[in-house]
Order: C-alpha cells, then sequence, then structure tokens
C-alpha cells in the first residue's frame, strides 16, 4: 500500500509522519538517504510493507530553508516582545529571507500585558506596512489567541525570534504542553531553549515548526546592489529615484526617491539607518565570499 504523508520529526534514523491524523514511525529507504536529506515539512511517499513503514520518496519542494532545516513552509511568525528589548535588525533579516523564499511574515507582539501602546505603536510605525499580518496578545494572559489561531489555521508556520520572547509560551496558550523557564533577570533570557527542530500538529493541514537556530541567523549570500529589494516598503519610493539602479546609499537626496521618503517622514528613519548598516555588512560579507 502506498500513502502520502507529512514528515514531523527525524532523530537517529526514525522518522515520524503524519498520515490521516495519525503518526507513524517510518524507515527511510536507502536510495533516500543517499540521494537528498530528509527535511522537516516533506511530503513524502511511504510504502507499508507487512507491519513497517518506509519512506520511498521526497515529492518537490515548495521552498527549502537550510537554517532551519525544514521545508515546504507556507508563513514565518517573527515573535518579539518589549523584554528582551527586540532585536531589530535580527527582524529585518528573518523578513528578507522570508521574503526571498517565497514565505508570508506574521509579526507577533507577544506579552502585551506587560507594555502600554506606544511600544506597540513603535513596533507598527516600522513594520506595518513590511509584513502581512502583525497580532497582539500575551501568551501568558491568554489574551486575543484566538486571533493567532485564525493566522495559523491550515498553514505550515514557523516560529522564530530571540530567546525569552515566549515562544514556548504561545505553544502552551495554543493548546501544547511545553515546559518553560521565567526570564533570568541577569540575563534576560529563557531558561528554556529548543534543541531540534519539533512541528506541532494545532489542527488537520495546521503545523507549527519551533525551531532552533533561527534567533543566530547568518545571513544568506546576497549582492548588496539587490538587498535593497528586499525591503519591500521601499518599493514604491523606487520609481522616483533617477538612476534605475539606485540603491539608496550612494546618491543625493535630490536623486533617490528613498531617501526624500525618509526625509519627508513616509519611511521610517530607524528601519532606513539599519538598511544602511545592513548594506555595509552585506558588503564585507559579499566582497569576502571566496577568502
Amino acid at each position: 500500500m502506498i500513502i502520502k504523508g507529512t514528515l514531523i520529526k527525524g532523530i537517529g534514523g526514525t522518522y515520524s509522519v503524519l498520515i490521516d491524523n495519525q503518526i507513524y514511525a517510518c524507515s527511510a529507504q536507502k536510495k533516500i538517504k543517499q540521494t537528498g536529506k530528509l527535511l522537516i515539512g516533506d511530503l513524502v511517499e511511504v510504502i507499508k510493507e507487512d507491519n513497517d513503514f518506509v519512506i520511498t520518496k521526497i515529492f518537490e519542494r515548495k521552498n527549502e530553508l537550510l537554517r532551519p532545516n525544514v521545508a515546504n513552509v507556507e508563513q514565518l511568525v517573527i515573535i518579539l516582545a518589549n523584554v528582551p528589548a527586540p532585536d531589530y535588525m535580527l527582524i529585518d533579516k528573518l523578513i528578507i529571507y522570508a521574503n526571498v523564499n517565497n514565505i508570508e511574515t506574521l509579526l507577533l507582539i507577544n506579552k502585551c500585558d506587560l507594555f502600554d501602546e506606544e511600544f506597540v505603536n513603535e513596533v507598527k510605525s516600522q513594520y506595518q506596512n513590511v509584513v502581512g499580518n502583525i497580532v497582539v496578545l500575551s501568551a501568558k494572559k491568554h489574551l486575543h489567541i484566538e486571533e493567532l489561531q485564525e493566522h495559523l489555521t491550515g498553514k505550515f508556520s514557523v516560529f522564530a525570534g530571540q530567546s525569552a520572547v515566549g515562544k514556548s509560551t504561545v505553544l502552551n496558550a495554543l493548546g501544547f504542553d511545553l515546559e518553560t523557564g521565567e526570564l533570568s533577570k541577569k540575563t534576560d533570557k529563557g531558561k528554556h531553549t529548543t534543541r531540534h527542530t519539533e512541528v506541532f500538529l494545532l489542527a488537520n493541514n495546521t503545523f507549527i515548526a519551533d525551531t532552533p537556530g533561527f534567533s543566530l541567523l547568518e545571513m544568506f549570500y546576497v549582492e548588496p546592489s539587490r538587498l535593497h529589494e528586499y525591503y519591500t516598503d521601499f518599493n514604491k519610493f523606487n520609481k522616483t529615484c533617477k538612476y534605475r539602479a539606485c540603491n539608496h546609499v550612494q546618491m543625493k537626496l535630490s536623486e533617490c526617491g528613498v531617501k526624500q521618503a525618509v526625509e519627508n517622514g513616509n519611511l521610517n528613519k530607524t528601519r532606513y539607518d539599519r538598511y544602511l548598516d545592513h548594506y555595509e555588512e552585506t558588503k564585507k560579507r559579499w566582497d569576502s565570499r571566496y577568502d
């Protein structure tokens, strides 16, 4: 019997595959191991031989993330809070990573019981024209969890964010039972850390992956001259740039539509300043790619 399923876990050569809302322990054919690595999120073909289930085929992937090693991701949920203070450069990079891989982005502001509207407005001023949706909630107090559930339904989502922003608490609020630790006062970091990619089934065809390493994202190689393309909030101002190849860095104010938008208050200056830093970082990385 040949059946299809979704790979949700793989440790030590044993793979957990979700088939019709049931999880089966599977092995993989030797040719699968030799020709390509199985990734969490893979749609696979499984053959039942007596009482054994064997993975025989990996179907074509919609996308493939190298760090973390997951496939077929539809939505990236970036979690942040006021404590620890947001790493906005990390958030910018995660959004670009999603854009490059054709993944929707949702910004989740957690711990709304601990901050005022001013913090939310600051985040929205930077990202409301950048990401698909912004959800504000308190996982600990179970406030506005239903709104998050609506955005997760029917999708394979990946959770990402700094340590201690409450990823595990959010998963608990969604109905999972995970060990969480209180925020360490000395380090502003959580005690519980995800050590390997885990996929949780929230409902039929609704998957959530909690991933290690995303908070330590190293920017992939991208040409500096193309970096601005992934800052989607810049796009509508590109048309007024004097030069088509303008990267919004070297050109004068009178020649650059993006710089003019920042000057006029139509683009967030803090985010643009980070873009300049990101450009320099990307240029150094690109120039030394063969070193």
